[in-house]
């Protein structure tokens, strides 16, 4: 086989393959999950008015 011909087909199949890869063909549509959480790593919200301590 051509050396150059295979250099151009590997060039013509990566191309693919990258296309295929960041259009994100396949993969699963998680959107509607909420995030996932880490143990012991809990999101606290502040109190939108704090208390005064007087």
């Amino acid at each position: 086989m051509n050396p150059t011909l295979f250099i151009a087909l590997a060039f013509i199949a990566a191309l693919i393959l990258m296309g295929v890869v960041l259009t994100g063909y396949g993969s699963k549509d998680n959107s509607h999950l909420p995030p996932p959480e880490l143990p012991g790593h809990k999101f606290l919200q502040a109190d939108p008015e704090p208390k005064d301590e007087e």
